[in-house]
């Protein structure tokens, strides 16, 4: 829905004033208080079991440590708690509250949909409805949704196509220049840049692979330099893998150009924070390096 959640939107905010400057909130300090000595622990109690909750959480999923950023956190946990919510008239605390459900909502969006938001002029419209007195009829709210539905489709397209077309100039520039390189009837373009010994890898080894994939404009999305154990087929590997696998050996080092076709579609590859970091018809590149068959495998023959 084009504005899930703005109807029950509750007007919370942190001035005595609604129309106070939020930079002026965040110089604030904490609210001036007087409390029992039993409210004085309790206040702390709750503060460390809160905090301990919150690094908890933190702390469990390795991808949040590593994205964790405290100072920022701290900022924007300090300029909500320094809010005085016994006021009546709480309008800044309100955008807060709508700002993350609108974020949300437009991450969900681009997730969804690949396409992306210029949020400066998703707000400046926000901010021209709001200095509308005029309410929508239904008719134009409906007008509104379709219009929207009809320009979000029309992005994701242009997109798809623009990125279709990128990823075939580059893949055309490259056998151009590079000899070396070949394409077989899957679109795959590789060249074995060195040479492995053995029988090659065949569907359901068990492969121990070293790997950088980037982007056509030479941007790592993913790598693994210590080795990554790799099940040989399908179910577990995008097609343009599997197949380059089966043309190398163990200790062979390839490059190889996989388009969307054997990579990740139309649909592209999210990472475990939600974000796109493959769109949708994206032209993978890769550099690949094969140690050989996985420890495990290899112990479980024997």
């Amino acid at each position: 829905m084009l504005a899930a959640g703005f109807m029950s939107m509750t007007f919370i905010a942190c001035s005595d004033n609604g129309s106070k400057k939020a930079e002026d909130s965040a110089e604030k300090d904490y609210l001036a208080v007087t409390v029992t000595a039993n409210e004085d622990t309790m206040s702390q109690n709750f503060g460390k079991g809160f905090g301990a909750f919150v690094s908890g959480q933190v702390l469990s999923d390795p991808t949040a440590k590593k994205l964790f950023d405290k100072e920022a956190f701290i900022k924007g946990l300090e300029l909500v708690m320094k809010c005085d919510t016994s006021l009546t008239d709480m309008n800044f605390l309100g955008g807060i509250q709508q700002g993350l459900v609108l974020m949300q909502q437009l991450s969900e969006l681009e997730y969804s949909n690949d396409v992306t938001f210029d949020r400066k002029k998703v707000v400046e419209n926000v901010i021209a409805a709001l200095n509308n007195d005029k309410v929508l009829s239904e008719t134009e709210i409906e007008k509104l949704q379709k219009d929207f539905n009809s320009s979000m489709e029309n992005a994701r397209n242009g997109n798809l196509k623009q990125r279709l077309d990128d990823g075939s100039k580059f893949a055309a520039d490259k056998l151009a220049s590079d000899k070396n390189l070949k394409k077989t009837k899957s679109g795959l373009i590789y060249k074995i840049t060195k040479q492995g010994s053995g029988a090659n890898f065949k569907i359901n080894d068990n492969v121990t692979v070293k790997y950088k994939g980037m982007h056509i404009d030479g941007s790592v999305f993913d790598q693994s330099t210590k080795g990554s154990a790799m099940k040989l087929n399908e179910q577990t590997l995008i097609p343009g893998f599997v197949e380059l696998l089966q043309l190398m050996n163990p200790g062979a080092k390839a490059y190889a150009i996989m388009p969307a076709a054997i990579a990740y579609g139309t649909n592209g590859s999210v990472n475990n924070m939600r974000r796109k970091d493959i769109k949708g018809n994206e032209t993978l590149v890769f550099e690949v390096e094969t140690v050989g068959i996985a420890k495990e495998e290899k112990e479980a023959k024997k």
